[in-house]
């Protein structure tokens, strides 16, 4: 993420989503028809974003509620971010071409997201690291090698996408506090409602309070809190000893900076997992480290 211009906090300090960490209202597009799985994913992703949600769909609607209410509208077009910008709005940038499709989403799942539900003992793996550390090949490589051998989920980055729909905009405190609250009510949606053998989670929300210190000089208090009651089997830290590559959403060229940034992922690694994996060196090694650790935890083989 860009911060070249992030001097001071922008929005409001007041705001109940920054404060109390979930928001009251959730507005869907007036004129835009979404399909029914995608009805029921955000229904589904309402009850972990929120102690209560109200959703709505109709804009009029949302002008009568209290000023001191959170209202955040479902973005499926860039028409909509700017919608919400001028209408006291915190845009929710819809997971649109990152997840298409929602095969999980059933009435049925709707009770079941609200029952208890025992603890999931399948291997879940966090990849962590500074920026141009590869991690999204390295997500990839999983991908297409595992992925071929047993049934994977696999949680995306919710931020890139967020800042891709806002139309890489310099975004403000509020606005990289939702990308973490989405990212970790996303992380427990996909968990807990698609059956996989192995969890492979790119990148959670504690990242997003990393950069939110570094952006802002500050982070929600909460928003650290929900990342710490995540547990992992295998904590993933990528060194920065790959080539910086520039990026609209990268400012860490130094590498000093980069550096800085992987000890802090490699601190919240060993809090929050009993196992954590350096991976370092150039193409192969990296690969060959992680299927060692990963053949320990399920049944699969390296293929070419």
């Amino acid at each position: 993420m860009n911060s070249s211009k992030h001097k001071t906090v922008t929005s409001q300090s007041n705001s109940p989503l920054l404060i109390r960490g979930y928001l009251d209202v959730v507005l869907l597009p007036d004129e835009f028809s979404l399909l029914p799985a995608q009805c029921h994913f955000l229904w589904l992703l309402g009850h972990e974003l929120a102690d209560q949600v109200v959703w709505i769909k109709n804009s009029g609607e949302a002008e009568h509620w209290p000023q001191d209410r959170t209202v955040g509208l479902v973005c499926l077009t860039p028409e909509h971010v700017q919608w919400a910008n001028t209408h006291r709005s915190v845009a929710i940038p819809f997971l649109r071409q990152r997840i298409p499709t929602f095969p999980f989403c059933a009435e049925s799942h709707q009770q079941a997201l609200i029952t208890p539900q025992p603890k999931s003992v399948l291997p879940r793996i966090l990849v962590l690291g500074p920026e141009s550390s590869g991690k999204s090949t390295l997500v990839d490589y999983l991908e297409s090698t595992i992925g071929c051998q047993m049934r994977l989920t696999i949680v995306p980055e919710y931020i890139r996408d967020y800042y891709n729909m806002l139309g890489h905009i310099e975004l403000d405190y509020e606005q990289v506090a939702v990308s973490g609250l989405v990212q970790y009510a996303l992380e427990k949606l996909l968990l807990s409602l698609q059956p996989s053998e192995l969890h492979i989670v790119d990148t959670n929300c504690a990242a997003t309070c990393l950069w939110s210190q570094i952006l802002y000089g500050q982070y929600p208090k909460w928003l650290w809190q929900y990342a710490l009651r995540q547990h992992y089997t295998l904590c993933c830290v990528l060194s920065p000893d790959l080539p910086w590559q520039p990026d609209p959403q990268r400012c860490q060229p130094k590498q000093a900076d980069r550096e800085h940034f992987f000890n802090q992922c490699l601190d919240y690694a060993r809090q929050v997992s009993s196992k954590v994996l350096v991976l370092e060196g150039l193409g192969e090694s990296r690969y060959t480290t992680l299927m060692t650790e990963i053949s320990k935890l399920v049944n699969v083989k390296r293929t070419s």
